[in-house]
Parts: C-alpha cells; sequence; structure tokens
C-alpha cells in the first residue's frame, strides 16, 4: 500500500463541476472550429481542379453538404449518397449527380388531418 504524498491533495472522484463541463464544451467547440478551418484552407476556389467545372473534390462536396469529410468518406464506403468518380486517389462528385441526388431524397409533404377547408 502506497502512502499519500506529502504536501499535496488526493484528486477528488467526484463529478465535474458546472465550470469545468462548459469548459470542455469550449474547447470540443473551438476543436471543431478549427477542424472547419483547416478543412476550409484545402479548399481554394481560385486554384482549378482537374474537373472543377461539372464536379466538386470530396472536401467542396463535405462543405456544401455540410457534413464532415469522415461521414462524407464513410458514405461512400457504405454507398450512400450522391454518385462519385475516383481519379488516381481523388475523389470527385458530379454536380449534376448531386443534383439529382437530392431531389430522390426530398419528402412531400402529407395531407393534413382532420377538417378539409
Amino acid at each position: 500500500m502506497t502512502a499519500p504524498i506529502a504536501g499535496r491533495e488526493r484528486p477528488s472522484r467526484s463529478s465535474p463541476t458546472a465550470e469545468a463541463l462548459a469548459a470542455r464544451a469550449a474547447g470540443r467547440a473551438a476543436a471543431k472550429h478549427r477542424r472547419l478551418a483547416a478543412r476550409q484552407s484545402l479548399v481554394n476556389p481560385e486554384t482549378p481542379t482537374l474537373i472543377s467545372e461539372n464536379h466538386l473534390t470530396e472536401f467542396e462536396y463535405a462543405l456544401a453538404a455540410h457534413k464532415d469529410i469522415r461521414t462524407v468518406r464513410r458514405h461512400r464506403a457504405l454507398r450512400i449518397g450522391p454518385p462519385w468518380a475516383k481519379i488516381g486517389r481523388s475523389v470527385f462528385y458530379p454536380k449534376d449527380g448531386i443534383l439529382n441526388y437530392l431531389r430522390e431524397q426530398a419528402m412531400r409533404p402529407c395531407r393534413r388531418r382532420g377538417r378539409v377547408a
């Protein structure tokens, strides 16, 4: 059995305080902001890609869809989402394919229940 170190208090094992939880949340938000900024720095609209007129890179698609790049890659692996093409290691999404995919995903509102006016 080890003896406690002289002059030091033992850390408490109680649940975190509201301030600690707020600090963690702020840290996570800052980390997410840094990831988004890093992703946006990878996408430079002034730099033309090989087929930039009709296609988006996977980073551009992730930004446009408001999704994390890992989510886009996971969806591609699961065959979810718009069609894509791979040239070498680069992945491209055709703009027409994205629009068609969004049209297919559109939900029609259901009829209102109750009295018909």
